[in-house]
């Protein structure tokens, strides 16, 4: 076996920090090393759009510090690269149609017109991507700034190593723990960095999205319950927007590395996930 296979290197980009691990993938959940870079002070804290559409040179900077770090423990081993965005970074959208006949350029089309019609002229610096699901009728739409994508690519030719992936937390959480959603119809949540995504599952397919930051509700609330809360306002929204009764809805399921505090009686599952998931 090549020595090459023998490392796995992870990055994570968030709204503030870049963090990173090396692994072993004869023993996944192994760590041969871990390294944390957090932004500079300089960088936008109060807008989130701002934070999500500036790396430059500010964000270049964390990641090479994080990549020197751990290739520094990589034994001289350049192993492919996979990096995981904090949901702020994206935007998602879905889009309902008759799609099961349509070519991969047809659907290209649509996503890209889609995020035309919703960015306007900053749809231009978009990298997008779509996934057609399993019902043919509902077509999963991300777009990242390229500028973004090219601050990681460039982060890692600089340092001799190849980027396997990039993924938005979003969809890593639902690969993850979306299988575990009941037939019928679901909400499924995630929260990381106070920032919040929620989807309404039918039948195992996402068939809307509701995105935003976390604003606080109830200060005489612990930080637990707030955030309960808080996802539970924007599930029930995006319910009432589409006409959907909330009887109707088989299980409320939440993806966080937050503490949380489920009060008894919440119509909420949560389920924890480990730094080198979240």
């Amino acid at each position: 076996m090549s020595l090459l296979l023998n490392r796995s290197l992870h990055l994570h980009i968030g709204q503030q920090y870049v963090r990173g691990a090396l692994h072993t993938k004869r023993a996944p959940h192994k760590v041969l090393g871990r390294a944390r870079q957090d932004f500079k002070h300089g960088a936008p804290q109060e807008s989130l759009s701002a934070a999500a559409s500036s790396t430059g040179e500010l964000d270049s900077m964390a990641v090479n510090a994080v990549l020197s770090e751990l290739l520094a423990s990589a034994d001289g081993h350049r192993p492919r690269l996979s990096v995981v965005m904090a949901d702020p970074y994206i935007h998602f959208d879905v889009v309902h149609g008759e799609f099961g006949s349509a070519s991969d350029r047809h659907l290209q089309s649509i996503a890209d017109a889609c995020i035309a019609e919703v960015l306007g002229d900053a749809a231009a610096g978009q990298h997008v991507r779509w996934q057609l699901q399993s019902d043919q009728r509902h077509l999963l739409i991300s777009s990242i700034y390229r500028r973004d994508v090219a601050t990681v690519i460039d982060a890692a030719s600089i340092h001799g190593i190849q980027v396997q992936s990039i993924q938005p937390e979003f969809f890593v959480q639902w690969n993850h723990f979306g299988r575990a959603t009941p037939t019928g119809q679901c909400v499924f949540a995630t929260v990381n960095e106070d920032y919040l995504t929620v989807a309404f599952v039918q039948q195992g397919v996402i068939t809307a999205l509701s995105c935003g930051p976390c604003v606080s509700l109830d200060a005489d609330k612990g930080d637990g319950q707030r955030l309960v809360q808080m996802v539970d306002l924007r599930a029930s929204r995006l319910l009432a927007s589409l006409g959907q009764p909330v009887r109707d809805v088989s299980s409320f399921m939440l993806v966080t590395s937050a503490v949380l505090d489920i009060q008894s009686g919440s119509r909420w599952t949560a389920f924890r996930v480990s730094e080198d998931m979240a």
